[in-house]
């Protein structure tokens, strides 16, 4: 009975990793980043979330550094409310040149936005406000 429990209690165990492994793949490609008008900037309020990857020194290449969870809320006039691993911020986005800019009291850049697949995504770069060098970010409306 002993030696059944252990192996089943294995088994299990395997499982667990080989599902956590299958969670912990690459995340899907980005689905094709459409030009924005600027009466589109009321079709992105609500609720996004992802994150932010601070770059140290010059921006080249992918994101590297610290990582943080995001979340944004969109008005539909274009003004925003962030929050960083709970530090909160306010801005305003605006669209020019078929991207969204936007400068808040945490971050400001230009990002772009992916829509396909069912899914809506703003990606973009810029600073982060606090930390030298450039920053990514990725955030999937909710």
């Amino acid at each position: 009975m002993r030696k059944s429990f252990v192996w089943a209690g294995s088994l299990t165990l395997a499982a667990i990793v080989i599902v956590a492994a299958g969670c912990a793949s690459t995340p899907p490609p980005l689905p094709p980043a459409r030009t924005v008008q600027a009466g589109d900037l009321a079709g992105l309020a609500g609720d996004w979330q992802g994150t932010v990857r601070g770059v140290v020194g010059a921006a080249s290449g992918p994101a590297t550094g610290r990582r943080a969870n995001l979340r944004v809320t969109v008005a539909p006039d274009g003004s925003f409310t962030s929050n960083i691993d709970g530090v909160p911020g306010v801005g305003k986005a605006r669209i020019a040149d078929g991207k969204i800019l936007f400068e808040g009291s945490s971050s400001r850049g230009t990002a772009t936005l992916h829509e396909g697949d069912g899914r809506r995504v703003i990606a973009g770069q810029g600073t982060w406000i606090g930390f030298p060098g450039e920053s990514a970010f990725e955030i999937t409306k909710r």
